[in-house]
């Protein structure tokens, strides 16, 4: 399974393999639907299923009750018995009107605020010619829709071509949000990535769920929902700038200084840069060294702050050659097999070889530098 995203300063760009700090929930049978289930809604439950039958003239949506914000991993696997070639299905208006629909929409729902205020991810089956069987194909698309004070809006269309039931079974669909983007999955037998978008997870608190489109008849056997454990923790230091010049005129120690970005050699597909920095490097009593962030954030730049750690360096027996930790953008500490090392007392060079990228950093020639 793919993990949510995170941004590091190397700023962590798509999916990877979970880390152990995130936690998941399942939704089934086995625990009643719980935070899917309305007492007011006409849902039941059969054969282990969540089933929905649709038979209005606007959406219904079911949503969950744990409210989101910042990045997660949501999907939910899901049938539509109303989605067979030829057949319309009927649907009453508020009115009392009657009316028949054929190809009736279904899927998922995010960034939902209101019934009004929400992100939907719709699929949609269609034939070209459904009374030539030569000629007829049978084909589904996805449009991710979003609704703004009851506006609806078309924001993406897209067409899976393998691993996807045309008919009536089950298919899974999700989405998997970063600090910037979100990346669509939908597949049969495994999550399939079908697009990636700069739709950046919630800043304020919304919700998930599943939508049946008028006409729609849904059978939901699970919904999984996926959130990484926060364990950012901002930490100030007491350097400053001034303190930070005065200390470094007087130091003896070579590693010690002030270091900016040199250049980066990064695997862009896992991870992208989020900042060309200025650090202080300043040894502890511990005879470990702190990294001080001084300027230079891109993103997240609205929180850090001259004088925050940005991360440590623990001497290993080879001279030179550190054991890092680099707090990513968010303040999470970023530790898996982080190398640093620093050559010809000039250029350091943090690795981070599970991701085949690396950042170096050069040394300042003067030991102070000025204020902003």
């Amino acid at each position: 399974m793919n993990s949510l995203s995170r941004i590091i300063s190397l700023t962590l760009f798509a999916t990877i393999a979970l880390a152990a700090l995130t936690s998941s929930r399942y939704n089934t049978a086995h625990n009643i639907f719980g935070s899917l289930r309305h007492p007011l809604m006409q849902q039941s439950i059969a054969k282990g299923m969540l089933c929905d039958n649709n038979t209005t003239t606007s959406p219904l949506i079911h949503t969950d009750t744990t409210a989101l914000s910042g990045p997660f991993r949501y999907f939910i696997r899901i049938a539509n018995l109303h989605n067979k070639p030829t057949r319309s299905y009927s649907v009453t208006s508020p009115t009392g009107d009657k009316s028949k629909i054929s190809n009736p929409q279904w899927g998922l729902v995010f960034n939902f605020t209101d019934s009004l205020n929400y992100h939907a991810l719709l699929l949609q089956c269609h034939n070209i010619d459904p009374a030539n069987d030569i000629a007829d194909r049978r084909s589904m698309t996805i449009t991710l829709h979003k609704v703004t004070n009851g506006t609806d809006s078309i924001i993406g269309t897209f067409t899976p071509t393998s691993d996807i039931d045309l008919y009536d079974r089950l298919n899974a669909i999700g989405i998997e949000t970063t600090l910037t983007h979100t990346i669509i999955l939908a597949g049969q037998k495994r999550l399939h990535e079908i697009a990636r978008l700069t739709l950046p997870a919630p800043s304020s608190p919304t919700h998930v769920g599943y939508i049946l489109g008028p006409g729609a008849k849904t059978e939901l056997e699970r919904t999984v929902l996926t959130i990484p454990e926060n364990n950012a923790t901002i930490t100030p230091t007491h350097w400053t700038i001034p303190d930070l010049n005065r200390h470094f005129s007087q130091s003896t120690d070579p590693v010690e200084g002030y270091y900016s970005y040199l250049d980066r050699d990064t695997e862009d597909k896992w991870l992208r840069l989020g900042g060309r920095y200025t650090i202080a490097i300043v040894r502890t009593p511990t005879q470990s060294y702190d990294i001080i962030y001084i300027s230079g954030a891109q993103v997240r730049k609205d929180i850090w702050r001259t004088g925050y750690l940005k991360g440590t360096l623990t001497p290993t027996q080879f001279t030179d050659n550190y054991t890092a930790t680099w707090l990513d953008a968010t303040f999470r500490p970023f530790n898996l097999d982080v190398q640093a090392k620093i050559e010809a007392a000039s250029i350091l060079t943090i690795r981070f070889p599970v991701y085949s990228s690396q950042i170096r950093f050069y040394r300042h020639n003067s030991p102070t530098i000025p204020l902003p």
